[in-house]
């Protein structure tokens, strides 16, 4: 390997070295097909669908005893401006071929898609009820796939 193509693969993963070293998702986790069936991500087994209707977009909720998950898909989608929370952190990242911000604080892991299609965009909220949530749920991120 020469000089270049080493020191490219070097860069990449000291740039995104918690993403692409991210664990292997568990055999276990089931697929959930979420607001009418526009996307779908994979879950553990334990995250169960909680009824909820929106008003101007394609909504769902999902919760386990570690996390509550909400999902919001339409035009008004929460770009997730909150860099005065305790704890902040964000990267932007590419899921299933689309850009995306994650977003990390204090209770919270969330993602935010800005442009699925048109005007249309995404963000899945996940509350944390538990501190080892917060790697399930940047797991599961990893898992969006859209239809």
């Amino acid at each position: 390997m020469n000089r270049l193509n080493l020191s490219l693969l070097l860069s990449v993963w000291i740039v995104f070295p918690a993403w692409s070293q991210a664990p292997a998702i568990p055999d276990d986790w089931v697929a959930v097909k979420a607001a009418g069936k526009t996307f779908e991500f994979k879950a553990p087994p334990d995250l169960k669908n909680v009824p909820v209707r929106g008003k101007d977009s394609l909504v769902g909720k999902y919760e386990s005893p570690s996390m509550l998950l909400t999902c919001d898909y339409g035009w008004y989608s929460d770009p997730l401006p909150n860099e005065k929370q305790p704890g902040y952190s964000s990267k932007m990242v590419k899921i299933n071929g689309k850009k995306a911000k994650i977003v990390t604080f204090d209770g919270v892991a969330a993602v935010h898609f800005p442009k699925v299609k048109d005007k249309i965009r995404l963000t899945v909220y996940v509350i944390l009820k538990k501190k080892e949530a917060k790697a399930t749920a940047l797991q599961l991120f990893r898992t969006i796939r859209f239809k």
